[in-house]
Order: structure tokens, then C-alpha cells, then sequence
């Protein structure tokens, strides 16, 4: 976690050696940055060694609240800091660029009680394949796959709505990309050397009781797997995972987590990556596919980017999470001597509140296939 230190606000413009004016005439103060040195507890001592300051040294008081400006002259003077300025980070957010509004300073938005967050690194999310954009592929396909790992693979609503679904704040990038040919099982290993090698940066900063979610796309399904399998050896606790239109879903099996699989009718990519394999991977927990209301066309060029792109996946992923499925009424027959009731395979949908419509559900184990009504599907006979 950072330290916190206090900041009086004038010290901004006393202390010059956060931004050297003499540059421009080669004068290099690097080796002239001041050091903060740690007393006794709640105590601190910064430093100054340019020379070409009037300041000395700031001495801090924590427990009093004040700070102690001592000149070069030997002259000292105290100043006590407004309650309102008392409490600041001493360091850059490095989450800062994704708050443009706040000061990179302002760490969780100088709301420590409520955004708790110490590693910034929550949320991994771990891309699949993309191109250069040469060759023939159309540029309107190439648009939707990307031309960039990490940040740059997905979309900034995604990146928002995946924020609000895990309700934390801080996000990571791992670049899960294969060969275009690559198997899932290929991926898996490499995603599993990945978190074997990077382990330190993965999990650094993290607290005790802290868990990791994942969110993958496409081939990073396969990838993220990998390193989630590797974490578990290692004990650290992954909450739960999200697999973004997966490809090659036959070639591994989820791990004990719990696990979310989305995909969009009609998806290029998946009907070409997964021709051969079943389109759920072994083991999730939920499995849904959703119909939409463009045509085959619009389909066939959009849903596969649509799901590492737009913050509307988040409504169909609530909506797969928070599904459940009732029997609507038995099968009635009426006979010349009385009514007879049997068995029936027709199910009322509630909780999918932003009405998602899906063709193909599977709820722990529970196959359920859509009938045009977000209301009703078929699934396992009952009485």
C-alpha cells in the first residue's frame, strides 16, 4: 500500500526540484532528488539537496499535524496543515491514466474507506488473436478482431462494464494470443508457463483475503485457463471467470472456478475455429448463447468483436449469471372421465431483467434451448 504523507500546498511551488527550470540551460538535477527519511513512527525528515534552494529540509509531524520548514539559514519555520489538506498520497496513482478527471495523486479517489485496492490489479484480462490487418481479410473484419494485445484488444465500455460486474475498480492486461492454427491446448501450456514465469507481477501487492477475476476473449480462453490452473497450485484464490466467445472449447476444461461462458449466434469466427468442437467448454457453470435481431449478414461480421468491444455484453453476461428457470405448467390431457397431468418441458425465464434472448442455455448441467420468448424455453422434462 502506499505511504501517506502530508502535502501542504505551497510547497508545490517552494519545492522546484520536482521540475528542473535550469534544463533548458544544461543543468541536470537528477542526482539532487530529495529523500524522505523515517524518524520514529509518524515522523519524517525530507531532504532537499538542491543547493540552489532556500530549503533545506521539511520536517513532518503526523501525530501534530504540522510541517517544519528549516532553511539553509538555520532559520525554522512551523506551519500547522488545514484538516482538509492533512491526508495525501505521496506517489502517482499508476492506474491514473484511466481516471482523467482525478489527480494522478488521488489514489481510489482519495476514498481509502470505501476503494480499497491494494495491488491495481484485480481484474486480468486476457486478449485472444489479432492481426496486422495485411492480407485479404476484409478491413471490416479486421476492425472487429483488433491489431493489438493488451489494452489496446478491447474496448473501453467493455473494460467500464466489466468494472461494475466485478464492482472493483483496477484491471491488468496479459497478451493471450497463439498462432492463427494454434490448438487450445497449445494455449493452455503457454498460459500456464506465463503465470509460472510471471507469478511475482501477477500477484504483487496483494493482501490476504484478496482474489484475482478473469475475463478472456476468443483464444485467450484457452490461455487464461492455463494461468488460472497454475494460481490455484499456487493458493491463490481466483473469485470467478468470464469466457468471452471462446474458441477451440473441446481442446481444455475449466478449472474449479466459477465460470461464465458467453457467445453470439452466428459468430465468424467460432464457426470457423470450432467447427469441430462442442461451442461449451467442459466444466462451466453457465452457458449461454444469445440470439440477436440482426440479420445473418450483420451477425456474421459483427458478434465475434462485439464481445470484447461493447459494454452491452455486460447486460447479456448479468443476465446468464442471474437466470433461472421454473416449470411452467404440466402437461394437461383431458379424458372422457377426468383430466389427466404429465410431464412437461416447458420453462419460464426469470432474472434476466435486461431481457436477454438466448438460443442455447445450459445452467449447471441443465440443458434449456430459447423458443422466441425470453420468457420460455424447453428444457428437461418434469412433472
Amino acid at each position: 500500500m502506499k505511504t501517506r504523507i502530508l502535502f501542504f500546498l505551497f510547497l508545490a511551488v517552494s519545492l522546484t526540484n520536482a521540475k528542473n527550470p535550469y534544463e533548458h540551460f544544461g543543468y541536470d538535477n537528477s542526482e539532487m532528488e530529495s529523500k524522505m527519511e523515517n524518524l520514529r513512527q509518524n515522523k519524517f525528515i525530507l531532504v532537499n539537496e538542491d543547493s540552489t534552494s532556500e530549503i533545506s529540509a521539511l520536517f513532518f509531524d503526523f501525530n501534530l499535524a504540522k510541517v517544519s520548514i528549516i532553511a539553509r539559514s538555520g532559520n525554522v519555520e512551523e506551519k500547522e496543515i488545514p484538516e482538509e489538506m492533512q491526508l495525501r498520497w505521496n506517489s502517482v496513482d499508476p492506474m491514473s491514466e484511466e481516471y482523467p478527471s482525478l489527480s494522478p495523486y488521488s489514489f481510489v479517489a482519495n476514498n481509502c474507506i470505501n476503494a480499497i485496492d491494494p495491488d491495481g490489479r484485480k481484474i486480468i484480462f486476457v486478449n485472444g488473436y489479432y492481426n496486422s490487418g495485411d492480407g485479404t481479410m476484409p478491413k471490416s473484419i479486421v476492425d472487429r478482431i483488433g491489431t493489438t494485445g493488451g489494452r489496446g484488444y478491447w474496448g473501453s465500455e467493455l473494460i467500464s462494464g466489466a468494472k461494475t460486474f466485478f464492482d472493483d475498480t483496477k484491471s491488468g492486461f496479459v497478451d493471450g494470443t497463439g498462432a492463427w492454427n494454434s490448438s487450445g491446448e497449445d494455449r493452455f501450456s503457454a498460459g500456464y508457463a506465463y503465470a509460472k514465469a510471471n507469478l511475482a507481477t501477477i500477484t504483487a501487492g496483494m493482501v490476504e483475503g484478496e482474489t484475482i477475476k478473469v475475463v478472456s476473449h476468443s483464444m485467450g480462453g484457452a490461455y487464461s485457463e492455463g494461468m488460472i490452473k497454475y494460481l490455484q497450485e499456487k493458493k491463490i484464490a481466483v473469485e470467478k471467470v468470464v469466457h468471452l466467445s471462446p474458441s477451440d472449447p473441446s481442446d481444455f476444461q475449466v478449472s474449479s472456478v466459477y465460470t461464465l461462458q458467453l457467445n453470439i449466434e452466428n459468430d465468424l469466427v467460432l464457426m470457423w475455429k470450432n467447427s469441430s468442437s462442442n461451442y461449451m467448454i467442459p466444466g462451466v457453470d453457465r452457458y449461454g448463447q444469445v440470439s440477436t435481431e440482426r440479420n445473418f449478414l450483420s451477425d456474421y461480421e459483427n458478434s465475434h468483436g462485439d464481445t470484447k468491444l461493447e459494454g452491452s455484453t455486460w447486460n447479456m453476461v448479468n443476465d446468464l449469471q442471474n437466470i433461472n428457470m421454473s416449470i411452467s405448467h404440466g402437461y394437461n390431457m383431458s379424458l372422457p372421465f377426468g383430466t389427466y397431468s404429465g410431464f412437461s418441458n416447458i420453462y419460464r425465464a426469470s432474472g434476466n431483467s435486461n431481457g436477454t434472448q438466448f438460443n442455447d442455455l445450459n445452467i449447471n448441467g441443465n440443458s434449456y434451448s430459447g423458443i422466441g420468448d425470453t420468457d420460455k424455453y424447453q428444457g428437461p422434462m418434469k412433472r
